[in-house]
């Protein structure tokens, strides 16, 4: 047997021996410390108070209220013994001098921890500034001025100085009740009660209407968690962990929901979320440490490949044997990287869930924070796993026909949201001297242009990143194909860029710490190019910007049959859609979709904005041809939007996007006259072909898209268009010389000044973010040599800014409009119409 395998195999008994001791030794404590055997021999001390509403005390002094409720079930449930001591006044004394063992539901406060212990909340509470909408009170900071009364406990106290400002007056009562009595009738501006905002909308209730409604505003810092707490014996911190997490349980299954109406109209969710939450938590912390074992598996593996191949150095004897133990090392790693995926698609499946269920702000960002933790893993054990496929020689490469500038611009848009919150340019430029269709394997092909894309973005702090395809030669003359992947980010020092290729390697640690990464894309990307039989390198200066090329041999598809439409988009030209959607992702996802068929989009979140919109269309004389509506949305769903709709705009056709393809959905969107129904996520396809099926079917559609062509302005105008950017400078161009136009370019301000003395223009497009000169100061200089010659040309800006302010400052330096960027070619049309009637026909 080879070292390597010999050693493979030791290893494995080693670690099967190791789990069996652990897993025998956990379950031996886990016997002697369990909370049910020790509560039979001496029932847990469980105190409790009267603590509306969550605890109450009743005439004989028994506990009551929904907190003794699910603590008591989950007691039961986990065959845990309690007796119950009532416990006036503040529950620290009774636990730190171990009067009661434990207690159901205590804040969390870091001052506690040293004198008790507090299970993981299984409750959040939120202290609510509550308010007449009379009062002028609209915020914390507002309250300056107003009296403000308050539960006179030490944490409401504090709570109540750290979120209110010091101009507030705050005055102490003893209960919520009080404080809602008072504010509602007007006896004090302002109140701070804990609750939630689903319980608030009881609490509306008690309003005195002629005083005004009541308002609630959570207040910023005001959030904090409940837990079992119990004494610092490990028994009862035991207990109370055991406790909390049966608490959990029951929130998932419906039986404190249940507990929970018996008391009040809210069901209340929070503790369903704050479990969600705890079990991504620990999930995530249970990949980490997978993370860490695989790493120190790669390290030792690492090591005795080394020792290996010093071992066939000195013996030729032992190659063969040394090879063969490089290979099963590399197939060990590659097993051991897939087995790690699975427990991790069980993390990312939960937050999806978590996600789908009611949470606060806060909760949401936990869990879509823990969503995010779980996908970079996931990205590292695939970045492990390729590189283990290459080493153990597993990764095939295909060879398909696919379609070059379909693959480069994909990739392009793939990044194009991160770049445009980071505020980079992203350019995406493939040779009109490259074939169309080519053979290679797109899958990798993607990917290494996706590592490189993704390095790009990550050390690119300001300016561009652009992708470039063209073709070339080798050194022997062959056809080539080279992409390169230019950057204007921090730069790589020469001595350092020899091993970025290495795995597991960057610059050096502080590029680790500051920008994340394993260090696998390059190497991956460098075997990738190799298996092509292409080759890859770079050019960097620091602090300039990097450029990464790689090339791999030319292979034309020669016969390739292309989709339908590709060639040549569908135009939805003159359509009005409304796209009603309360996912964000999925709203721009179908306005980006639709807005490229040249369809006229809106959107909104909900019902009601929908309702809004169509009516305000409808006012305006052009209403909306289609509605996209999706299914589940908070408050009014899609059918009930369809049935208003239905009632209130008849001429509107309706489209539904739904999760599922129930027979039952399908009935109730053929009853409401839903004209069509499709399943999320939508592919671009079966969208258009279902829209043009749609309004096909419409007459007044039929007639609006047969009479579609390109609008041309009444004459041909003189433009000059003053912009910097190439790609911009291309559509905009492209676009006005489709409409019958004559375009002058201009790259900066000065430029566009300059041509302006020389020219004779009917209309001026000024980008108002210019090199050497802005379009702001070249509308300025324009406007003072207008003076002197009695005379006016129209200048409208372009701006990728849509705040008022920005509009106000390009009027305000002399210019006569303002278009914000994306803009639709309907809305430049239309202002140089405007223009047209307004600039007189040449002689």
């Amino acid at each position: 047997m080879d070292p390597l395998s010999h050693f493979c195999r030791k290893s494995v008994l080693i670690g099967f021996a190791a789990l069996l001791l652990i897993g025998g030794g956990w379950w031996g404590l886990a016997w002697l410390h369990d909370p049910a055997r020790i509560s039979a021999i001496k029932p847990f001390r469980v105190g409790f108070q009267d603590s509306p509403p969550y605890q109450a005390v009743t005439k004989d002094l028994k506990p009551d209220g929904p907190a003794i409720a699910a603590f008591t079930e989950a007691c039961r449930r986990r065959h845990i013994a309690i007796e119950w001591v009532y416990c006036p006044g503040d529950p620290e004394p009774y636990l730190r001098n171990k009067k009661v063992d434990l207690w159901p539901l205590l804040t969390d406060i870091p001052s506690r921890h040293k004198i008790l212990y507090i299970s993981a909340p299984w409750l959040i509470h939120t202290l609510l500034l509550v308010t007449l909408d009379t009062t002028g009170i609209s915020s914390p900071e507002t309250t300056t001025g107003h009296t403000v009364w308050y539960r006179g406990d030490s944490i409401t106290t504090r709570m109540a100085h750290e979120n209110l400002p010091a101009g507030a007056t705050l005055v102490g009562q003893p209960s919520n009740d009080a404080i809602l009595e008072g504010v509602s009738q007007g006896k004090v501006d302002a109140g701070l009660i804990w609750g939630n905002l689903a319980q608030a909308s009881g609490y509306r209730k008690m309003a005195d209407l002629d005083k005004g409604a009541l308002v609630f505003y959570p207040l910023p810092r005001g959030n904090v968690g409940l837990g079992v707490a119990g004494t610092l014996d490990p028994d009862a911190k035991r207990a109370a962990d055991v406790i909390s997490r049966e608490i959990g349980r029951m929130a998932l299954d419906g039986t404190l929901s249940a507990i929970y109406y018996r008391w009040f109209l809210d069901p209340n969710n929070e503790t369903t979320s704050v479990f969600y939450l705890g079990a991504m938590q620990r999930r995530n912390a249970y990949m980490l440490a997978a993370i860490g074992v695989l790493i120190v598996v790669l390290t030792l593996l690492a090591s005795q490949s080394r020792r290996l191949r010093v071992a066939r150095r000195a013996a030729d004897a032992g190659k063969l044997a040394a090879d063969a133990a490089n290979q099963a090392k590399s197939e060990f790693l590659a097993n051991m990287s897939h087995e790690i995926r699975t427990p991790l698609n069980g993390v990312i499946g939960m937050t999806e869930l978590a996600l789908q269920t009611e949470l606060t702000p806060e909760q949401r960002d936990f869990i879509t924070t823990v969503s995010q933790s779980a996908e970079t893993l996931l990205t590292v054990v695939n970045d492990i796993l390729d590189f283990s496929k290459i080493e153990a020689g597993k990764l095939e490469l295909e060879s398909l026909p696919l379609d070059l500038r379909d693959l480069a611009e994909s990739c392009g848009k793939a990044f194009a949201l991160h770049a445009h919150q980071k505020m980079l340019d992203l350019i995406v430029e493939i040779s009109p001297a490259c074939p169309a269709f080519i053979r290679a394997d797109p899958t990798r092909l993607r990917q290494i242009l996706f590592n490189l894309l993704s390095n790009a973005l990550k050390f690119t702090l300001k300016g561009e990143i652009s992708l470039h395809v063209a073709p070339a030669k080798n050194e022997s003359g062959a056809p080539m194909l080279q992409f390169s992947v230019s950057d204007t980010g921090i730069g790589i020092p020469e001595e350092k860029q020899k091993k970025l290729f290495e795995a597991f390697s960057q610059v050096d640690s502080s590029t680790t710490r500051r920008f994340g990464g394993t260090g696998l894309g390059l190497a991956i990307s460098r075997r990738l190019v190799k298996l092509m039989n292409g080759r890859i390198w770079l050019e960097s200066t620091p602090g300039v910007g990097t450029t990464f090329y790689f090339s791999i041999p030319l292979l034309v598809a020669e016969t390739v049959v292309t989709a339908t439409g590709t060639a040549n988009p569908p135009s939805l030209a003159q359509a009005r859609i409304l796209v009603v959607d309360d996912n964000a992702t999925n709203r721009q996802a179908l306005e980006r979709m639709l807005s490229f068929w040249h369809a006229q989009v809106s959107s909104v979140a909900d019902g009601k904005s929908a309702l809004h919109a169509l009516a305000q269309a409808k006012i305006e004389g052009s209403p909306f041809t289609l509605v996209l509506a999706d299914y589940q949305m908070p408050e009014m769903d899609g059918f009930e939007l369809a049935k208003q709709i239905r009632l209130e705009f008849s001429d509107s056709l309706i489209m539904m996007l739904t999760s599922d393809d129930c027979n039952s959905t399908m009935a109730r969107c053929r009853e409401i006259g839903i004209k069509a129904h499709l399943i999320k996520p939508v592919r671009q396809a079966d969208l258009i072909t279902a829209i043009k099926k749609v309004l096909m079917e419409a007459p007044q559609a039929r007639e609006a898209l047969a009479a579609h062509k390109v609008q041309r302005t009444g004459r041909k105008l003189r433009v000059l268009l003053a912009e910097d950017n190439a790609v911009n400078q291309k559509v905009a161009t492209k676009l006005l010389e489709q409409i019958g136009h004559v375009v002058t370019l201009a790259e900066n301000g000065q430029q566009a000044v300059d041509l302006f003395h020389t020219g004779n223009f009917d209309v001026v497009l000024m980008d108002v973010q210019m090199p050497d000169m802005d379009g702001l100061e070249a509308t300025e200089l324009i406007r003072k040599e207008e003076l002197s010659k009695n005379s006016h040309i129209p200048i409208i800006g372009l701006t990728a800014f849509a705040m008022k302010e920005d509009r106000d400052n390009c009027l305000n330096a002399g210019m006569d409009g303002c278009l914000s960027k994306p803009f639709r070619a309907a809305d430049l049309i239309k202002l140089l119409e405007t223009w047209t009637q307004a600039v007189p026909s040449p002689a």
